[in-house]
């Protein structure tokens, strides 16, 4: 997926940015909440763009408890 969003123009660290979720640990890990919060704040104040959250599986929910 990274590849493809790659060859569409998406430069990494800039317009792509990945947040690994370890599956291991709970849905209300605030590390990871932490982590997607500054990422989105930051990518914001960059671009002055709303950003778009591709997660799956776990990480969905991880994500969607951080949103909320």
């Amino acid at each position: 997926m990274i590849e493809s969003l790659l060859q569409m123009g998406y430069k990494e660290g800039i317009t792509l940015f990945s947040l690994p979720f370890d599956w291991r640990r709970s849905s209300n890990d605030d590390e990871f909440s932490n982590k997607l919060k500054i990422i989105l704040e930051d990518n914001y104040n960059l671009l002055k763009k709303k950003s778009v959250i591709i997660s799956h599986s776990t990480g969905g929910l991880n994500t969607l408890y951080s949103l909320n």
